[in-house]
C-alpha cells in the first residue's frame, strides 16, 4: 500500500463503481487460539458481535454489489439481523480459511468487477481504508490491506518472553 492519502479513495470519491464489488466476508473459523466460548468474531463488542461490525462497513458501501457471508448455518440469522435490509449470500465454511475463501469465491456473482475479502472478526477496518484498497485493486489487480504497527510490542511464546520488538514498518 501507498498510505492512506493514495488512491481517488484518498479524496472522499471513489475510482471503483456501485454496485461492481463482491465480499466474501469469512466468519467461519472457530477461534480454537482464543480460548473463548465461542468464536470470536461472536462475542460482543459495543453491543453487537464483532463480525455485525464488520458486515455493517461493507454493507453500507454503495460500491458493494452483495455480500457473501461465510459461515455456519447456525449464525446466518445473526446476519441477516445486521444487514441493514441488504440481501445476503451464504457459503458454507470449509476445514481451512482457503477452503472457505473458495466457497465464498464460488458463491460471488460473475458480475462482480472485483472481489474483497475480510475477516469479520476484523471490525475496525473503515470505509475510507476499503475504497482505497479496492481503488489499487481495480488499478493493479490485486491490494492487500495493511496497517502498520504504530507502537513497540512484545513478543511471548508459550516457553517464555522473547524480548521487545522493533517498530514494524512496511518498506
Amino acid at each position: 500500500r501507498r498510505g492512506p492519502a493514495a488512491g481517488a479513495a484518498a479524496s472522499g470519491g471513489s475510482a471503483v463503481a456501485a454496485g461492481s464489488v463482491s465480499v466474501v466476508l469469512l466468519a467461519g473459523g472457530v477461534g480454537k487460539r482464543m480460548g473463548a466460548p465461542m468464536p470470536k468474531q461472536y462475542l460482543e463488542l459495543g453491543g453487537k458481535p464483532i463480525a455485525a461490525h464488520s458486515l455493517s462497513v461493507f454493507a453500507g458501501l454503495p460500491e458493494v454489489l452483495e455480500v457473501v457471508v461465510v459461515c455456519e448455518p447456525e449464525y446466518r440469522d445473526l446476519f441477516r439481523a445486521h444487514a441493514g435490509g441488504r440481501e445476503l449470500k451464504f457459503a458454507l465454511p470449509g476445514a481451512e480459511r482457503q477452503d472457505s475463501v473458495q466457497s465464498g469465491l464460488a458463491a460471488a456473482s460473475p458480475a462482480a468487477a472485483l472481489v474483497a475479502v475480510h475477516d469479520s472478526a476484523r471490525p475496525l477496518v473503515t470505509p475510507a481504508e476499503i475504497r482505497a484498497c479496492l481503488a489499487d485493486a481495480a488499478e493493479h489487480g490485486a491490494a492487500v490491506l495493511g496497517v502498520l504497527l504504530a507502537e513497540p510490542f512484545v513478543a511471548v511464546i508459550a516457553s517464555g518472553f522473547l524480548g521487545d520488538a522493533e517498530k514494524v514498518a512496511a518498506g
